[in-house]
């Protein structure tokens, strides 16, 4: 992503708060996610050769996206983080035991301590940047240079809207982020999840699929995933400078 000459959607450190993190706000989230979560599992497993052991996911709201991955695999380890306001709301326990769930208050507190001393294959963290000023959101990207070998990167885009979205930038400006912690992209999961009605637009615009050890990612899987969603036409992509300027 070296040189590239993307426009970055401002920092707002004062939003138009349209509403707080309530119990509605909860109810929708987990109703979009759990209509989304099938296809997006499935595609991100088919992406990796082998299936994950250690999961975690940051800002797991209720856990709805840890739920669809065991209705998938079997899987070894996982770890769910949000903030005191979504346990709250949610019924994370359903999920993930008591243990593995913590409260991590992003914009005031450094990383819990990690809880195992394995790397993490497989971490989610899907429309949650969005909701954090840079420096809690690099607190974030440091978590995945640190623990992570493939993360799957959703948030939330320049005009979006929203519940406080006060950093909204572009899918490039994730991806510049994550290359300076050592990450290589594929964008195969947009084009394939963008007309699919089951799945809310805000993940398929935003969704993107980040790899630090290349051993586990199935790229002629991925390829053949890109030659067959590009041969079904050209998708609506809107270019960002029409948002931004």
């Amino acid at each position: 992503m070296k040189g590239s000459a993307l426009v970055y959607s401002p920092y707002n450190p004062n939003p138009r708060k349209t509403a707080t993190y309530t119990k509605e706000f909860f109810k929708h989230q987990g109703e979009t996610a759990r209509a989304s979560a099938p296809a997006i599992i499935e595609l991100v497993l088919n992406g990796l050769k082998e299936n994950p052991v250690v999961v975690t996911d940051i800002g797991c709201g209720g856990g709805e996206f840890l739920k669809e991955l065991y209705n998938h695999i079997e899987v070894g380890k996982t770890a769910g983080y949000d903030g005191k306001w979504a346990s709250c709301f949610t019924n994370p326990g359903a999920v993930l035991p008591t243990e593995y769930y913590f409260e991590w208050d992003i914009e005031k507190e450094k990383v819990p301590e990690f809880v195992w001393d394995d790397p993490v294959d497989l971490t989610f963290c899907l429309e949650t940047l969005e909701h954090l000023t840079p420096e809690a959101g690099d607190r974030v990207l440091d978590y995945f240079e640190d623990h992570s070998n493939i993360v799957i990167l959703s948030a939330g885009a320049p005009g979006q809207g929203g519940t406080d979205h006060i950093n909204l930038q572009t899918p490039g400006y994730w991806a510049e982020r994550m290359a300076e912690r050592g990450f290589g992209c594929e964008d195969y999961l947009r084009p394939l999840l963008w007309e699919n009605q089951a799945v809310s637009w805000w993940y398929s615009q935003n969704i993107l699929f980040f790899y630090k050890d290349e051993s586990n990612v199935d790229f002629d899987r991925i390829c053949s995933y890109l030659d067959e969603a590009f041969n079904n036409g050209p998708l609506h992509y809107v270019h960002p400078k029409m948002i931004l300027e």
